[in-house]
């Protein structure tokens, strides 16, 4: 019986890192993938673990084996509940919430995880000191030892399947139904082998009733998810929430709530502006080589590949999903032949290209996607000057910024872009009546219609030692309601 409570102590400790992951990866539509968010969470779900150690070894000191039991098995039943059924669902509806009270993402996430994890991860915590009084024939310190050393392995598989096997294979909201069963199977098992007849027998049903629904769940279509009528695809990667949604003769391609893409299905191509601009562009300039650097719905490469100029067109995206989702679900057809799909991290091909002494003659970078995905190390000194290494020609990206080029996040990335690459053009929308953000084109070859950006002495650089943009972002975004 050792053996099985043994089990208990790995599998606890996988769901915990696991529900640790996910909570960090639930966000990322909401607020970005940050430094911010995670050192909170983490923080958070540490000091809820740390205390429920604590309870979990009074409460082990003080009562019966029977009674240690029931904790257990209520303890992994209601926060397999809590997790599937509340934290998780209402996670991201309070962190929108709370974001819009406008007084920074400390208090947001804070409140948001305290309120909704701190309960469930305390309560599964105890797991540990508990079954230390069930376990017997052996000194207390090795049974402790090795409750810990199983608690530990589970952690550590926790992290590593989820991370990659759960969230690449069947997505984020059935990685969240798989350990609620998990801890329902866990309550069951304690139910079954170890309290018996000591307890009502409508818990056993209970239980049973709880399980198959969570993989009732697990095995429909949109689990808890609710569609709207555009949507014709929704599919969580390791990396973005994609939902993808049809009018009429258009296809929007959704990126963590941000419209990432879109394609007449008609013509086969772009109706976003921006893409539209960058496309005349390149049949002015004529490129050979060219680097793309965020992949989204592929409309740009696949519209650019059928040009005869082009020789070499490589697309660089961390999440390797994309290809797939685009050919099935957005475009209707397989990528061109020409477009070869790097799916590592821009800076890290940055480098091997470096390293291969090989350049382009046209760098677009298209991976600042909406208020939200703004990724810190594609924005510092020390990437574009990677950048500028494997140019021979032109390098350009799509920014969206407000429309003056007043904000905090404007005047540093302007500093930023013209300390790396020169003087820089963007377009001329600078004296834009608009109010808000906007799509800008940037870039280093001067154009008719773009005119030089302008630089602020006053201002910081965006640096990988030291990097201001997540609280420039929010500023922008949510302080000013750009949102």
């Amino acid at each position: 019986m050792n053996f099985i409570l043994y089990i208990i102590a790995f599998l606890e400790g996988f769901t915990t890192l696991s529900v640790e992951i996910m909570a960090i990866r639930n966000s990322i539509p909401i607020i970005g993938s940050n430094a911010i968010a995670t050192s909170i969470i983490l923080g958070i779900i540490l000091l809820a673990l740390s205390y429920g150690y604590y309870r979990g070894g009074v409460y082990a000191a003080g009562h019966t084996a029977t009674e240690i039991k029931k904790k257990i098995f209520w303890n992994l039943l209601l926060a397999s509940i809590l997790y599937t059924l509340v934290a998780f669902p209402l996670e991201n509806t309070l962190l929108e919430y709370t974001l819009g009270w406008k007084i920074g993402y400390f208090v947001p996430v804070f409140l948001t995880i305290s309120v909704l994890f701190v309960f469930p991860v305390f309560l599964a915590s105890q797991t540990i000191p508990l079954l230390s009084e069930l376990i017997h024939g052996e000194e207390k310190a090795i049974i402790i030892g090795k409750l810990l050393f199983f608690s530990t392995i589970g952690s550590f598989m926790g992290s590593v399947v989820t991370s990659l096997v759960f969230f690449a294979y069947i997505g984020v909201e059935r990685s969240i139904i798989i350990n609620g069963i998990i801890l329902a199977v866990l309550s069951l098992i304690i139910l079954i082998v170890y309290i018996r007849k000591e307890w009502q027998n409508w818990l056993y049903g209970f239980n049973i009733v709880y399980l198959v629904f969570l993989i009732l769940v697990f095995a429909s279509p949109t689990g808890l998810t609710r569609t709207s009528a555009s949507e014709i695809h929704r599919e969580s990667t390791m990396y973005n929430d994609i939902v993808i949604h049809q009018f009429q003769n258009r296809r929007l391609f959704s990126m963590n709530g941000s419209n990432s893409s879109g394609i007449d299905i008609t013509t086969g191509k772009s109706y976003f502006g921006y893409i539209q601009d960058i496309t005349r562009i390149i049949d002015e300039q004529k490129p050979k080589k060219v680097l793309i650097i965020g992949a989204a719905g592929f409309t740009l490469p696949q519209d650019i590949a059928t040009r005869d100029y082009i020789e070499v067109l490589d697309v660089c995206d961390i999440d390797g999903a994309l290809d797939h989702i685009a050919e099935e679900e957005f475009l209707g057809e397989k990528l061109h032949p020409k477009i070869n799909f790097y799916k590592q991290s821009a800076r890290y091909l940055i480098r091997e290209k470096i390293l291969a002494g090989e350049k382009y003659d046209m760098i677009f970078i298209d991976a600042y996607n909406g208020r939200i995905s703004i990724p810190s190390e594609l924005l510092t000194k020390e990437f574009f000057d990677s950048v500028k290494k494997i140019s021979q020609g032109n390098i350009s990206m799509n920014l969206i910024i407000d429309s003056t080029w007043q904000s905090d996040l404007a005047r540093k990335l302007s500093n930023t872009l013209a300390a790396s690459l020169g003087e820089v053009y963007v377009q001329g929308k600078d004296t834009s009546p608009l109010q808000g953000f906007d799509n800008f084109i940037v870039m280093t070859t001067p154009m008719s219609g773009y005119y030089p950006i302008v630089t602020h002495v006053w201002y910081d650089l965006y640096l990988d030692n030291m990097n201001t943009l997540e609280k420039d972002k929010y500023t922008l975004f949510y302080t000013a309601g750009l949102n």
